[in-house]
């Protein structure tokens, strides 16, 4: 019914929009598919491009990750070159970097899924903590609804179920 306006809530990147009704939608943009789509478009520009059905049955067979990244990097908001800016994160992180061919997309969409599943958990957290609300289900709507890897780490890491999702 009202904005959270609270110093904390902008200084962690919250926003309050009107929603219909006079309501207001607590809001905070986090990376997204758009960073696999990314990486995909850097990594098979000569051919040798993954379905998405494909590129998540195979990043469910990778390893947990070692590190995870920061999807809301400043570098990794920008379409240029997305695996060598994963690979620098990496790098800083003291961790082997990935080699940047097409047979490496599953690995790195495994990192990318494990680590944007992560981020919702931390923003989920700091949306109850900032509203004093309890959460008790997320609806996953956009690609990633037809993400079924994404959503069992999201769901494995806030504890909360999807709902139906919607595209």
């Amino acid at each position: 019914d009202q904005p959270v306006t609270s110093e904390k809530a902008r200084s962690a990147g919250f926003t309050n929009l009107r929603a219909a009704g006079g309501q207001y939608c607590f809001h905070k943009n986090v990376n997204g598919m758009w960073l696999i789509k990314q990486v995909q478009k850097q990594l098979c520009a000569h051919g040798n491009a993954w379905t998405m059905p494909e590129l998540i049955s195979a990043a469910e067979q990778c390893p947990f990750p070692r590190a995870l990244l920061d999807v809301d990097h400043a570098a990794l908001l920008l379409p240029d070159e997305l695996a060598s800016q994963i690979n620098r994160q990496l790098r800083q992180q003291n961790e082997q970097p990935i080699p940047e061919n097409s047979a490496s997309l599953p690995v790195f969409a495994s990192l990318i899924f494990h680590s944007l599943a992560h981020r919702y958990g931390e923003v989920l957290r700091d949306v109850v903590e900032l509203t004093g609300r309890q959460l008790d289900r997320i609806y996953v709507v956009g690609g990633g609804s037809l993400n079924p890897f994404l959503n069992r780490l999201t769901t494995e890491v806030t504890g909360l179920p999807d709902r139906k999702s919607v595209v």
